[in-house]
């Protein structure tokens, strides 16, 4: 299988170069059928960091055309094609447009954007599409790209909810300098208890902590744990951030909270978690 594999890459790499130049001149109906010709029957696509997850043939093929049908001036260059493991393609995407309804939800409608997305195409062993998987691309410095970086900010902790929504949340964090980060993070100001309680919105937190520098601006996160110290520590998930913090904090601004633990620590110490 792996030498047949080997034996299409130099097909491959020209058709998926030559599909890209061509999906710039197609409309919405030539788009969905030319997907239908390249694609597997049990193909899936899916987009991570908004939650989108399309199942079967027809189905992706449609939402396919329905792209092309809201973003009819579609362009997209492709970057960095890689056809290395297995039936497996990885690829960067710069796409550009303009949405006349709100599809992509990072962007306003009626406004012209662009935005880089990596890609990953898996393939069965006819050479069709069964799997398309993509999420925004931040090599380039994020706040270079103003209508994402808003989205995020406003959008960051229902984003924070979701396992995709995390990671990008995550990965936009290691892309922007401390002033953006500090714009991510404040929007969970009077959220922390709640949100440190959810495994993926408390690895955003706990990025944050570990990213972050300018502790004092962080001080409203341990605030939401005084007077329940104790119980974020014998809590599963809670614990995790409160570690960050007692790693990253100055033991002086967490006085209170280090006092709990004190005062509870013959029955934590008997707990699983504590």
């Amino acid at each position: 299988d792996v030498a047949a594999w080997e034996a299409k890459i130099p097909r491959l790499e020209q058709e998926l170069q030559a599909a890209a130049d061509r999906l710039n001149s197609f409309d919405a109906s030539e788009m969905q059928r030319f997907a239908v010709q390249r694609l597997a029957s049990d193909a899936h696509a899916t987009w991570p960091d908004i939650g989108f997850e399309e199942r079967g043939v027809d189905t992706v093929a449609k939402w396919y055309g329905k792209v092309k049908a809201i973003i009819p001036d579609l362009r997209v260059q492709m970057f960095r094609l890689e056809l290395q493991d297995p039936f497996r393609a990885q690829f960067t995407l710069r796409v550009s447009g303009t949405q006349r309804l709100p599809l992509l939800p990072m962007f306003s409608i009626g406004k012209h954007f662009v935005c880089d997305m990596e890609n990953t195409l898996e393939f069965n062993r006819d050479g069709l599409v069964f799997g398309r998987h993509m999420h925004l691309s931040f090599e380039a410095r994020l706040g270079k790209h103003v209508p994402i970086f808003q989205w995020l900010v406003a959008s960051a902790r229902e984003l924070a909810m979701h396992q995709g929504g995390s990671l990008l949340l995550q990965r936009a964090i290691d892309a922007v300098d401390d002033e953006d980060k500090l714009a991510l993070v404040r929007q969970f100001d009077g959220h922390v208890w709640a949100a440190s309680a959810a495994s993926s919105s408390n690895f955003v937190l706990q990025k944050c902590v570990v990213c972050l520098p300018a502790r004092r601006h962080l001080r409203f996160l341990a605030d939401e744990f005084e007077g329940r110290a104790a119980e974020a520590a014998r809590h599963p998930v809670q614990s995790r951030l409160l570690e960050r913090l007692l790693e990253h904090f100055p033991a002086e601004e967490l006085d209170g909270v280090i006092g709990e633990l004190v005062a509870a620590g013959a029955a934590l110490a008997r707990h699983s978690m504590g």
